[in-house]
């Protein structure tokens, strides 16, 4: 992240993209293989911790996005910015949404496909992310423009 531009909006879309896809992809791996290990009785413990770290990472998206939109946030307070460039930041975030309106739907498209349904049924925090990032990134913009340019340094 940088520290606390807009340009950070466009770091968490793609960081959630791709955590997102690489965490179901990688539990629709586990899903695949696991079954087939465990009937060998190759250390059925490890398969099962494997398994919960997965789950455990995939929930966790919600949280690394907040983490992520207050440390934007925190770190926005901290630079010096004049509010005649505002305009241009509410240009930019309407840009914003507009590319985080396509990562949605990429990402709807992805978790839908037939192959991925059935592991994406298992997450629905990760479809109401995928359905709703353009409203994420808009709420995370605005409250960066709002702190950015509502400080009295001038």
């Amino acid at each position: 992240m940088l520290k606390g531009s807009m340009l950070d909006l466009i770091f968490i879309m793609v960081f959630v993209i791709a955590v997102v896809i690489g965490g179901i992809i990688s539990a629709k791996v586990y899903f695949s293989i696991s079954d087939k290990l465990k009937e060998h009785n190759m250390s059925v413990e490890i398969l099962d911790e494997g398994g919960k770290a997965i789950n455990n990472f995939l929930n966790a998206v919600p949280i690394i996005i907040l983490a992520m939109g207050v440390g934007a946030i925190i770190l926005a307070f901290l630079i010096p910015s004049h509010p005649a460039f505002a305009p241009i930041s509410f240009i930019l975030l309407v840009l914003y949404m507009t590319i985080s309106m396509t990562f949605s739907n990429v990402l709807y498209r992805f978790l839908s496909s037939e192959s991925i349904v059935s592991i994406a049924n298992q997450y629905p925090l990760l479809a109401t992310i995928a359905t709703n990032l353009h409203w994420i990134i808009g709420t995370i913009g605005f409250i960066l423009i709002v702190v950015m340019y509502s400080k009295s340094r001038w």
